[in-house]
């Protein structure tokens, strides 16, 4: 039994991983040009961890204000 599942598994596993990475960059600018739009839709995903949230905000923020003169 496993023979046979574990292919199907381990497909559906790369698929959702090459999924991830192809949307990666697109958010990446997303969180750079509307830094507080982006975290008020990650707001929303329920289950988040608030101390995992809390240091993706600082990491979105921080990388997300233009450099000083």
């Amino acid at each position: 039994m496993f023979r046979i599942i574990a292919p199907l598994v381990r497909k559906a596993f790369e698929d959702k991983l090459t999924g991830a990475y192809r949307i990666a960059p697109d958010l990446s600018r997303m969180a750079y040009r509307d830094a507080d739009g982006f975290l008020e839709k990650v707001r929303k995903i329920e289950g988040l961890d608030p101390a995992r949230l809390n240091a993706f905000e600082k990491l979105v923020k921080r990388r997300a204000r233009p450099p000083g003169p």
